[in-house]
């Protein structure tokens, strides 16, 4: 092979033998030098072309998703995705630090990475390795710290004691940061780097591994000027005194029971007088006994209160609803607060607490009364579950309901209460809260769903009748899986006329899941008032009326579970299942 126009080959210091064979390496080296002098003796790469501003964003931007992704995978419930049909379990996520490797890719990238301190301001407790060639670089840069799940910080704890260890250092920088407290000697450093030293962090998560961690993280004269969020799990309460004047949200979380006092919990709030947010979930002691509170009024029943009011949002999670609502009936807070209660029973003594309980949430209906516009429109009832256990929702939202179910949707609960009792006094007070709910006049869009046989205390075709600015129903019920054939509307339903039944409705969208465990004769009001609804329908049509009902059915498909905040699987899954029923109008 003969080359033409070529520099001597001794300005490369190569031997003149080895550069006669095109073959091996220095041959290949050769040839890639004499295309590099060709191109006008150019040895860069295209990338760094682009302006260094532009590739210092690309690059943080990158950090940034990675760091929030493998975050979300750590902390979230299980994850699963479909394949050939089958539910799988999904264990894949981005690696912290994985972007560590763009430093190897070519010389722009090392060069940006290793010059610029934003670019070493994230960190995962995970590789102390990691943590201090980071923290060597970042500068006085603000840091924001991430850690690991809890088996992660369980099975390695050697690993994240030396990173927090590193990160208390430089603890006087970080602006955002979650911590793992695993035992008394982590909590003694994290005070002691406090000491009387103001901290500039805007949010911070501890997670305590277990409960007896004695050692407050907080020395007596720590001041957070700027923090905005605060979330706690597992933490003990007298270890949870700071200066915080400026805190919006405060989060409270526990999964091993932490048995704290309502009064106590008040206290603590009386100098959080700013607080947009409060979620307290698995804290609240459930045997303490509210004294006489059967034998009070409501409205005189505040032992101790607490004044919130800036408060935008209450969301409160307890195994009984006694302890949930009295807690609740202390908090003094604006009437357009969202309230997101949960309980998994109503507690003892039902009998004694199911008036009072229903007389608290009346308490709140006559605040929102009080307003110039009621801030909710779609109303969503739904009762699941079998003979022996059951789930009971009520949830009021601002925004309606999407009718895709493959679109996830994003409305905001304004009130919510959940509950996983089936015992009849569940309904009982389920279905006094819906007759005193202010409905009529507010309510476009509902969404109701049943399964398990519940719902037949509420009178539907009285609730349907009084929603006079209704506009879009759907309806998921189950019904025994045998030949196809219409149910017989109830009496109740038939009595009425058809077209006092949610006057203004124009969209009818109906879920049909055919089961074998119920009863043939068992009577389904969902399918009784879907008939009357259809029927309705069937004659507009027939009069002529185009711009009447439109009635959409589904059989034997998902039925349209709403989507809970504390079941993040279900809505995953409800969003990913494709629907293999078809959607048709009502025939005659």
């Amino acid at each position: 092979m003969t080359y033409t126009n070529l520099p001597d080959s001794s300005s490369y210091n190569l031997p003149q033998a080895r550069s006669e064979q095109p073959g091996g390496s220095l041959g290949r080296k050769y040839k890639a030098t004499v295309k590099s002098e060709r191109r006008g003796h150019s040895s860069s790469f295209p990338i760094e072309q682009l302006s260094v501003d532009l590739l210092i964003r690309c690059l943080h931007w990158y950090i940034v998703g990675v760091c929030e992704a493998a975050a979300r995978h750590s902390h979230s419930s299980k994850l699963f995705h479909l394949e050939d049909g089958h539910i799988l379990e999904d264990t894949r996520g981005p690696a912290p630090y994985s972007w560590l490797a763009i430093r190897h890719v070519c010389r722009a990238w090392r060069k940006i990475a290793l010059t610029y301190p934003q670019l070493s301001a994230h960190i995962f407790l995970t590789r102390p390795e990691c943590v201090q060639d980071l923290l060597g670089r970042v500068g006085p840069v603000e840091i924001t710290v991430y850690d690991a799940s809890i088996e992660y910080n369980t099975k390695h704890r050697a690993r994240v004691a030396d990173s927090c260890s590193l990160i208390l250092a430089h603890f006087a920088q970080v602006a955002h940061g979650r911590l793992c407290v695993m035992d008394d000697t982590l909590a003694k450093e994290l005070s002691e780097a406090l000491g009387d030293r103001s901290c500039n962090a805007r949010s911070l998560a501890l997670v305590f591994t277990q409960l007896g961690i004695r050692q407050s993280p907080f020395p007596a004269g720590a001041h957070f000027p700027e923090l905005r969020e605060l979330s706690c799990h597992n933490m003990a309460l007298p270890n949870l005194a700071l200066n915080a004047p400026r805190l919006r949200a405060l989060r409270l979380t526990s999964d091993i029971g932490m048995n704290m006092l309502s009064a106590d919990v008040l206290a603590l709030l009386g100098s959080t007088s700013g607080l947009e947010e409060l979620v307290l979930d698995g804290i609240l002691a459930e045997s303490e006994t509210w004294p006489h509170v059967h034998e009070v009024d409501p409205e005189t029943a505040r032992w101790h209160t607490v004044t919130l009011p800036t408060l935008r949002l209450l969301r409160v999670s307890t195994q009984y609803a006694t302890t949930a609502m009295f807690f609740l009936h202390q908090v003094l807070h604006p009437a357009t607060t969202a309230l997101d209660i949960s309980f998994a029973s109503l507690g003892r003594d039902l009998h004694v607490y199911c008036d009072c309980l229903v007389a608290i949430v009346l308490d709140k209906i006559d605040a929102w009364l009080s307003l110039d516009k009621l801030p909710f429109r779609c109303l969503s009832l739904a009762c699941t579950g079998t003979k022996h256990k059951g789930s009971f929702l009520l949830r009021l939202s601002q925004d309606d309901f999407n009718l895709d179910p493959s679109t996830p949707t994003r409305e905001i609960p304004f009130f919510q209460l959940s509950s996983q009792g089936a015992e009849p006094v569940d309904q009982t007070f389920f279905v006094a809260l819906v007759h005193a709910l202010p409905l009529a006049d507010s309510i476009t869009s509902a969404s109701i769903t049943q399964s398990g046989g519940y719902w037949h205390m509420l009178n539907w075709a009285e609730l349907l009748t009084s929603l006079t600015q209704l506009e879009v129903l759907r309806l998921g019920y189950e019904t025994h899986r045998g030949p196809a054939r219409r149910a017989a509307p109830s009496r109740k339903i038939s009595a009425l006329d058809p077209a006092a039944l949610a006057p203004r409705l124009r969209l009818l969208a109906v879920s049909e899941a055919r089961v074998s465990h119920l009863d043939p004769s068992h009577s389904v009001p969902l399918a009784q008032l879907a008939f009357a609804l259809s029927a309705r329908a069937d004659s507009a049509r027939r009069a002529g009326d185009t711009h009447g009902l439109v009635v959409q059915v589904e059989r034997d498909g998902m039925l349209p579970w709403p989507r809970l905040p504390q079941s993040k699987v279900s809505r995953w899954l409800g969003s990913l299942l494709p629907s293999s029923s078809s959607t048709a109008r009502s025939r005659r």
